[in-house]
């Protein structure tokens, strides 16, 4: 009751429409999930391959681990691997976040592995992993009043084609440690 999951539209012109719905929605103190499939998906079987999670911090981080972790749960997706995928700027940055992330796995007591990239520019990164995927989990918060047509251009360059991704808004309240 504390989420609401909304379909993906690739039409740039319901934009406003959808950025205020997602507000209103945030306003009511719900966390956000947005499903957008694959456009040559027939029916709803995923292909094979990881379940990831773009890791930038906790607070829409936490949910998305946690929901991962219930897909896992769901006997089609048993045997399905969930990364938590970060990338960094440097070669000499990914020891530090890879220790980081594994940390984490710990303390959730998820089966999950960490996988950190490197490079200047996170998209090409994000691509590249998704190639791997069945399904990629991205955090993003609502977009401003006014400013939902370049949010919505800048959230689209995010997803990788051919994979279903959940775009994931938490209103907070998700512990991976209870």
């Amino acid at each position: 009751p504390n989420a609401v999951l909304l379909g993906w539209s690739d039409d740039p012109e319901r934009a406003g429409m959808f950025g205020r719905m997602l507000r209103v929605c945030r306003n009511f103190g719900r966390s956000l999930l947005v499903v957008r499939s694959p456009e040559e998906t027939e029916n709803s079987e995923l292909q094979s391959g990881t379940i990831d999670i773009w890791w930038r911090g906790g607070r829409h981080g936490t949910l998305m681990l946690l929901l991962a972790h219930l897909m896992t749960l769901d006997q089609d997706l048993r045997n399905r691997t969930v990364r938590l995928v970060r990338a960094v700027k440097t070669e000499d940055e990914v020891e530090k976040a890879e220790a980081s992330l594994l940390k984490l796995i710990e303390e959730s007591r998820v089966r999950a592995v960490a996988k950190v990239v490197h490079g200047d520019d996170v998209i090409p990164l994000l691509h590249g992993v998704a190639e791997e995927a069945a399904v990629v989990m991205i955090g993003f918060e609502p977009p401003p009043e006014g400013e939902e047509a370049p949010w919505r251009e800048n959230l689209t360059q995010w997803m990788p084609e051919g994979r279903y991704v959940l775009l994931v808004s938490s209103a907070g309240g998700h512990s991976l440690t209870s």
